[in-house]
């Protein structure tokens, strides 16, 4: 993904990182629909004007992947927006304090081994009646968030390379900027903090190779923890243009 392909994916939120769109990317039936589904991190900095943003955009759903500890400590400021909440609570491993945080392997083969009912019913809520325009984030909207839109893109039958492009571009959109926000003036926590803030390549590459050993597929993977197997069809159907 070119940095000019991702300057046109960013919504223009001023109180939220790592905001963009998932449409445009091409699959065998046809790209993604633009405005449909929007991943980002947390909404608790939202303001008046990006309300008014997510109101224009006509957004319904809010899939919020997040623990309750950390919607307790940063609950989403969508105000009076008309939107269903779901909060669907996926673990990444990574504790709140900053202590004792494992390494991204660690918390993505964690996510994938014990979180996969939980996956596969965020990847079923973005599929429900009239679901969409739906924003799906966590803290970072790169981890958790990176699954999910992951495994939905493989689904509606994005390839490899461009989904895997799209999970890396969450660093360059979080930076320094969200990391001094997560650790405060704890320079000692924001050193401990950094290695989480990437999003390799070969992460999420490796996350797919291990699922395709030992389910067959993503689809597979999900169905086996509680996924319909009409969901893929019914995302298809509402993010595919013919």
């Amino acid at each position: 993904m070119s940095l000019t392909d991702l300057a046109d994916r960013l919504l223009p939120l001023s109180g939220v990182f790592n905001a963009r769109d998932i449409g445009g990317y091409d699959t065998p039936a046809g790209p993604v629909a633009w405005g449909r589904l929007f991943r980002t991190a947390g909404l608790d900095l939202l303001d008046d004007a990006d309300r008014s943003l997510l109101a224009e955009r006509a957004v319904r759903t809010v899939l919020d992947l997040r623990r309750d500890d950390e919607r307790t400590e940063r609950p989403s400021a969508l105000g009076n927006l008309p939107v269903s909440v779901v909060h669907i609570s996926i673990s990444s491993g990574a504790p709140a304090d900053f202590t004792e945080i494992p390494d991204l392997d660690t918390v993505y083969r964690q996510m994938v081994r014990c979180s996969g009912p939980a996956l596969a019913a965020a990847v079923t809520a973005l599929a429900e009646p009239e679901a969409l325009p739906a924003i799906v984030h966590c803290t970072a909207g790169k981890d958790r968030t990176g699954l999910v839109v992951a495994f939905v893109l493989v689904l509606l039958g994005v390839d490899d390379d461009t989904v895997i492009a799209d999970y890396s571009a969450s660093a360059s959109l979080l930076g320094h900027a969200f990391a001094d926000r997560l650790a405060g003036v704890d320079a000692e926590a924001l050193e401990r903090l950094a290695p989480l803030l990437g999003s390799p390549p070969e992460l999420i590459s490796a996350v797919l190779a291990e699922i395709r050993d030992t389910h067959g597929d993503v689809e597979r993977f999900l169905v086996h923890h509680g996924m319909s197997e009409d969901v893929p069809g019914r995302l298809r159907r509402a993010l595919v243009e013919p």
